[in-house]
């Protein structure tokens, strides 16, 4: 079985595991007489894809509300430059990993902090990183190296980037996951606004039982996670299968990301891009609303 998460997916395949049609890779939402959700399909040229149509990780898309928010009336709310929104989730809803891996190598892992000082992971001084961030090595070569070299300072040989994204997560929701980003999907929604999100590795990182296990996910109308189309940022396929998800032009939409070259990708297709600086993430949110008009 393909893996599947809450709200809308996009699945990998050429054949429709459901009914044995090759169906193609994009799909949206629709609700069927009975209210139960159905997956509106497109085929992402030269891509074949298989789309899960229904199952228990996929939900109904929320009522659209009206335009009014918190009691304000329309003309009473900030002008709008856009009408949806496009979210990464690591280092956007989810805190970045090098704050997380280092809260959590304080509490029990002081040969890892060692580490973490010696490499300067993921800041300026990690040579890897800045090569990642050069689009020299992928995100995913960076992850599996590093994940690697943390298990041998814990002396495990084998460590995968699953390994080290499990230890990292395991800890208290609040302690990872950015409370802000998550209000303004919580407004987005209210306010009636498509609200999709675009991400490398979702699966591939975290696995597919704690995706599927994340209230915080099921706001999301589609879910484009390139675990499961194989196509990623900065690849503008990738933006592509978000925007036609979304249904409203690139121009209309904001997105918000906080890898510089995936942000330049997303500026490069259209989009209204946001780059989410760890150290002042509220600052990304502010310029979001303001643009949404919430």
């Amino acid at each position: 079985m393909r893996p599947r998460l809450p709200g809308g997916q996009l699945g990998a395949g050429g054949v429709d595991e459901l009914d044995g049609e090759d169906t193609g890779g994009l799909e949206g939402q629709r609700t069927d007489q009975k209210g139960h959700v159905a997956m509106v399909r497109t085929r992402a040229p030269g891509r074949a894809r298989s789309v899960p149509r229904s199952g228990p990780l996929l939900f109904r898309e929320q009522e659209r509300r009206s335009l009014c928010w918190n009691g304000l009336r329309q003309q009473d709310r900030p002008m709008a430059t856009a009408r949806a929104l496009l979210l990464d989730i690591g280092g956007v809803v989810l805190r970045n990993a090098r704050e997380l891996i280092r809260m959590r190598a304080a509490v029990d892992a002081p040969e890892v902090s060692a580490y973490l000082e010696e490499v300067d992971f993921a800041g300026p001084g990690d040579e890897l990183w800045q090569q990642m961030l050069r689009h020299e090595v992928t995100e995913r070569e960076y992850w599996a190296r590093r994940s690697g070299e943390v298990g041998r300072a814990m002396g495990h040989d084998d460590w995968t980037t699953y390994d080290l994204i499990s230890w990292i997560y395991h800890r208290p929701e609040p302690d990872w996951l950015a409370a802000e980003v998550v209000e303004l999907m919580t407004d987005a929604k209210a306010a009636g606004l498509p609200l999709v999100a675009l991400t490398n590795d979702l699966v591939d990182f975290h696995g597919e039982e704690w995706a599927s296990a994340q209230e915080w996910l099921k706001p999301f109308d589609t879910i484009v996670d390139g675990s499961v189309t194989g196509v990623l940022k900065p690849d503008p396929a990738a933006y592509a299968l978000a925007i036609e998800a979304i249904g409203v032009p690139a121009g209309e939409i904001v997105y918000l990301d906080d890898m510089p070259v995936n942000v330049a990708g997303g500026t490069a297709v259209g989009l209204q891009a946001i780059e989410v600086a760890h150290e002042d993430k509220g600052a990304a949110v502010a310029e979001a609303r303001r643009r949404l008009g919430l």
